[in-house]
């Protein structure tokens, strides 16, 4: 019998900027998708700025630089591996003071480095399932890049963990993964063409299509005086709805007094998708104050360490929560990021099953609300999630309302509603500070009949037999409720290896 997942909690996303250099050393591999979605990612809290760093780029750049030829452009597409997904090049003089360093966290002076100076422009391309190539074009030499990296020698190559530093015979230093280190069939014609419009109007741009190839999302991410990114999904109604509800929220916030949203600018697009554009600070005040308050008021990221919630959110999902409000918007069905009734410092994500005022009644017949039986119909008999070594659950489908949901339980065990056992005392979260909490409340009996105060909502785990929630630990207030689960934007499985099929999608 599975039991109560230890390493439950939430974190936020807590990548610096400059980019710390362990990322650096990886090329920020795993937080590719952060990296493309700078702006979005700055802001909401995956790579927010401390005070004292460089988080204001220094002054926009007078003339935008000048773009490379339409030849060279078409090369590096036509040169990248197999089934690449995001292209991107950069070129120094594109990103305002130039301050590629700054941006990357490569540690110049240690390695005695003129960074702006020994680079021309940088390309990159990312394909399934975890594959990156580098192309570090101009004068830096291999040496100077293993130094930046901080590679070692491993059979007559340089390797900076599973990246390796070779010359390019053309000229520059190539950075990749083993399987993306010859020159391979090339970019689908279309993402090709899109970054070759993209570099047309600035000098730093990427593009990419994420998600499943048969509902993918476009994107589009150009620098000039702002950083400026573009999301859509054809045929597909979700990005533009996602973009109506961030400006509803950014609206509201600024309604409210909120301070340091003036650079930022969130637009729906109509019919399938959103704008987001970022002036860039020239004020160090301003550029701190910005995420923080976008991380306050309208959106901030986390990232999921456990199961609770599978197969809804999984291990490695990286998620957007909206912040507008929660407390006043949050209803039933919804998934919620909240403080810990019995230690504010914990964050969890679960769903909400019932508000203030309702009876909740969980036994072996399933669960009801208000006397009335919430449907449950199983769905798949043996339901295997990845990375979860190979244990076999029921899937069941939950109907809350209008919504609709899946929950996991053990093959033959009761109804998806019912009690499990139950759960050992929480251990430490992998970056928690402070003790570790003892179990609080006391364990769920044989059957459960609560009654839920007014301001309360009541939670479980959608992975029923393995989450810690109000069976154990009563009721949440709702002003401790910090947002609600919006889209899954990036996901990695245990392996460290991209799941694209996760990627934009809405948490329901």
């Amino acid at each position: 019998m599975r039991t109560f997942d230890a390493e439950e909690r939430w974190s936020r996303e807590a990548s610096p900027t400059p980019i710390e250099a362990p990322c650096a050393r990886r090329l920020c591999g795993s937080s590719m998708l952060a990296s493309v979605l700078a702006a979005v990612h700055l802001l909401a809290g995956c790579a927010g700025s401390a005070p004292g760093s460089s988080a204001a780029l220094g002054p926009a750049p007078t003339t935008p630089a000048e773009p490379h030829p339409v030849e060279d452009r078409r090369t590096f597409a036509e040169r990248a591996p197999a089934r690449t997904r995001l292209l991107a090049q950069i070129d120094p003089k594109a990103l305002p003071a130039g301050n590629i360093g700054a941006v990357v966290g490569w540690d110049a002076e240690r390695c005695g480095v003129d960074v702006e100076k020994s680079i021309s422009r940088v390309q990159i391309a990312v394909a399934e399932p975890a594959e990156i190539r580098a192309d570090i074009l101009g004068s830096l030499t291999i040496e100077d890049v293993g130094c930046l990296l901080e590679a070692e020698p491993d059979g007559g190559r340089l390797r900076a963990g599973p990246l390796e530093i070779v010359a390019l015979p053309r000229g520059g230093v190539r950075v990749a993964t083993p399987r993306a280190l010859a020159d391979g069939p090339g970019a689908n014609v279309a993402l090709a063409r899109r970054l070759d419009q993209a570099l047309s109007r600035s000098g730093a741009a990427a593009v990419a299509d994420l998600g499943p190839a048969d509902a993918a999302i476009e994107l589009v991410a150009t620098v000039t005086d702002h950083l400026e990114a573009r999301l859509s999904s054809p045929g597909r109604s979700d990005a533009s709805l996602a973009g109506a509800r961030l400006a509803e929220a950014l609206a509201t916030a600024r309604q409210d007094g909120a301070a340091g949203l003036e650079p930022l600018e969130i637009v729906a697009a109509p019919p399938d998708g959103l704008v987001m554009r970022v002036k860039i600070a020239t004020d160090a005040a301003l550029a701190v104050a910005t995420p923080l308050a976008v991380r306050r008021h309208v959106i901030e990221s986390f990232k999921v360490p456990s199961g609770s919630m599978s197969p809804t959110v999984m291990p490695g999902d990286h998620l957007f929560v909206l912040k507008d409000r929660p407390g006043e918007r949050a209803g039933r069905g919804d998934v919620i990021v909240f403080r810990s009734p019995a230690d504010p410092r914990q964050r969890f994500i679960k769903r909400i099953i019932a508000t203030g005022g309702d009876r909740v009644q969980i036994d072996a017949g399933g669960l009801r609300i208000n006397g009335r039986q919430v449907p449950s119909e199983l769905v798949g008999a043996e339901h295997v999630i990845p990375g979860d070594g190979g244990h076999p659950y029921e899937l069941w489908q939950e109907t809350l309302g209008e919504r609709r949901y899946p929950v996991l339980r053990p093959p033959g065990g009761p109804a998806p509603s019912a009690p499990g056992p139950a759960p050992s005392a929480p251990g430490p979260a992998p970056s928690a500070s402070g003790p570790a909490p003892s179990a609080s409340g006391p364990a769920p009996s044989a059957s459960i009949d609560a009654k839920v105060p007014r301001g309360s909502v009541y939670v479980l785990g959608d992975n029923r037999d393995n989450s810690y929630d109000s069976r154990h630990f009563g009721p949440v207030p709702v002003e401790a409720i910090e947002g609600i689960a919006a889209v899954i934007y990036f996901s990695i499985d245990t392996n460290g290896l991209s799941r694209w099929d996760r990627i934009g999608l809405p948490v329901r």
